[in-house]
């Protein structure tokens, strides 16, 4: 599923990347009055009556509105012999494309209000609450509190359409002529004529009417989990009183795991009932439920931690949450609906789930599955998450992936990546780790130095397996060269200095020289009780606060290094000017040094004035 979602966007940023040609067509329009015309987002100001040749990118939308009273009477296209289908009368939409490119449409309309030959009238409550249009033309009625008078075109506008604006509700009644008129569902359809009165109550009366839930047996009590009124829960719908207001949702929820609905009637007529069922209460109702329960298995649950898992019934996303005590828990799975689903909580891992020979799947969503048996024992066992690992991230231009970066956990968080260095904190859960990004031209991603390729041809995703102290390389400026580092310390023992690149990886040999990417970042830090000069491509690099000394490396490279123990000063030619100057060993260098001579001796250790000091050296 992972690669799924990078696949995806890929192809989403590719297509968005592609550069869109300009196409042109042409609205002939009959009165370019009647009209308003957007292109993609703008309106078109200059339209004229006749050809308006409009020249887009491919995919851009034209929009064409009717204004006033006016209404589209016919669409042609002139290479076609059939008339564009219009549903709404008075919107029309059509796309730039590349096989539309120079194709006219000839566009008509009518003035509607002009051909409405029926009036009718509509006295309504709450029209804030209630649609009401004209078949056929689709268009809408403006309605004001108490009675308006409607004009419709009576071989194309009539019946009207009424129906609730928020389609989760209903009206209370709509009565033609003082009839009450049927509903298909929540929607009226209501054929007028001259002269007719068409009343709509959208608001129900404010009244109590009792509600009464009976069932086939004792038994079938237990099937209903849940009933609420307008979302609110009610726990008391068993009782004989039980009352709502007229007008109030009323849903319910049942226990399909463990019971068979065998009948479920409102009003004494059959509803279909799949767990669920909601209903407007718009006067005495009564539900009957005839459910029987399935015969259930025994299931044994030990967990060590309670508070670090979650555990269903069923699919987590349809099923019954349990609520596990630490230790053993006695549990009842029906035998229909085996399921049984577990999840390591957000800070937990699982670190042992066992349930005797039965297999246990793995969901994308990081839900593990078991398929119940009776009997059954199952074992979990958790840990908190310590992410206690370091991996190092490198990115050389991070803003090269112009439309995304990631670097995402197993549990799909995702870290954000920056040019240069980062840290990645985690722990063996969190692997396999995917990186994509999109759309660079270059992208070499090395592991400790080997290139990791994408999970197929042309993808810039990786899946990558972490290890505590990996290195990973992301070029996307150009493909990495590779530079030899070399160390000019004579005398200097490996234990004096602490050489680590790339922010993590200690280098134990570095006497040896090394191998490193273009950008590499390199540290060194003296040994306790010693002091250092450095010197890289022959210019002195100092040491920061703590003593560390930094620099990348870009180039082949060559580091001249002294390490001396602390007490030695460095030898400064403004104190050392005109006195003599020895080796260690006690032989004379420098008489009366000046400041050139000092300049020109090699690196290393003298004394001055009876004081060791220590030279840079060239």
């Amino acid at each position: 599923m992972k690669k799924f979602y990078f696949l995806l966007l890929g192809v989403m940023l590719s297509a968005l990347s592609m550069q869109a040609d300009d196409y042109t067509i042409t609205l002939n329009l009959d009165d370019a009055s009647r009209y308003q015309v957007l292109v993609g987002q703008e309106e078109k100001t200059d339209l004229v009556t006749g050809d308006n040749v409009i020249t887009a990118p491919e995919y851009t939308n034209v929009i064409v509105k009717t204004v006033g009273d006016y209404l589209f009477e016919n669409i042609q296209r002139t290479d076609s012999e059939y008339p564009e289908y219009i549903g709404n009368k008075a919107e029309w939409t059509v796309g730039i494309y590349s096989s539309y490119n120079g194709v006219t449409w000839n566009i008509r309309s009518y003035d509607a209000e002009a051909a409405r030959d029926l009036t009718c009238k509509v006295i309504v409550d709450a029209p804030e609450k209630v649609t009401v249009q004209r078949s056929g033309t689709y268009s809408y009625v403006t309605l004001q509190p108490g009675e308006n008078t409607v004009k419709l075109d009576s071989s194309k506008e009539n019946p009207l359409m009424i129906s609730p604006k928020d389609y989760r509700t209903s009206l209370y009644q709509v009565l033609l002529n003082d009839e009450v008129q049927s509903a298909r569902g929540t929607q009226y359809y209501i054929t007028v004529a001259e002269g007719d009165v068409v009343k709509i109550d959208a608001n129900y009366p404010e009244v109590p009417v009792a509600v009464k839930f009976t069932y086939g047996s004792e038994e079938a009590k237990g099937s209903i989990t849940s009933v609420t009124v307008d979302g609110q829960p009610v726990t008391n719908y068993n009782d004989d009183n039980f009352t709502v207001m007229m007008g109030s949702t009323l849903a319910i929820e049942g226990n399909q795991n463990d019971y068979t609905f065998n009948a479920f009637k409102v009003n004494d007529n059959t509803e279909y009932f799949a767990g669920r069922y909601s209903t407007i209460i718009k006067g005495e109702t009564t539900f009957y439920i005839e459910a029987a329960k399935i015969g259930t298995y025994k299931v044994k649950v030990n967990v060590d931690n309670p508070e670090a898992v979650s555990f269903y019934k069923g699919y987590s996303y349809s099923g019954e949450r349990v609520t596990l005590a630490e230790g053993d828990n006695e549990l009842e799975v029906s035998s229909r609906n085996p399921i049984l689903q577990v999840k390591a909580n957000d800070g937990y891992y699982l670190t042992e789930l066992s349930a005797g020979d039965a297999t246990i799947s793995s969901e994308y969503d990081g839900f593990k599955t078991i398929n119940a048996t009776d009997g059954m024992e199952i074992t979990i066992r958790t840990a908190a998450i310590v992410r206690d690992k370091v991996a190092m991230l490198y990115v050389d231009d991070r803003s090269l992936a112009q439309y995304y970066m990631s670097l995402q956990r197993a549990d799909r968080f995702s870290i954000d990546p920056v040019t240069g260095y980062q840290r990645v904190e985690f722990y063996e859960g969190d692997n396999d780790f995917q990186l994509g990004l999109a759309q660079p031209s270059t992208c070499v991603v090395l592991q400790n130095g080997t290139q990791v390729q994408p999970q197929y041809q042309g993808s810039t995703t990786y899946q990558l397996t972490l290890a505590d102290g990996d290195v990973i390389k992301v070029f996307m400026k150009a493909e990495p060269e590779t530079f030899h580092v070399t160390f000019d310390a004579e005398g200097v023992e490996a234990s004096q200095v602490a050489v680590v690149r790339d922010s993590i990886v200690a280098v134990s040999k570095w006497p040896e020289g090394m191998d490193v990417e273009t950008g590499t970042a390199v540290t060194l830090t003296s040994a306790e009780g010693y002091i250092m000069t450095v010197k890289v491509n022959g210019k002195e690099v100092a040491a920061d606060e703590n003593g560390v000394v930094s620099f990348n490396v870009n180039a082949a490279t060559v580091v001249s290094l002294t390490s001396v123990p602390t007490g030695i000063s460095a030898l400064q030619p403004a104190e050392a000017e005109g006195k003599n100057v020895y080796n260690v060993e006690g032989k004379l260098v420098l008489r009366q040094a000046t400041r050139a001579a000092l300049g020109n001796l090699p690196a290393g250790v003298y004394v001055v004035g009876g004081k060791k000091c220590v030279v840079a050296g060239k």
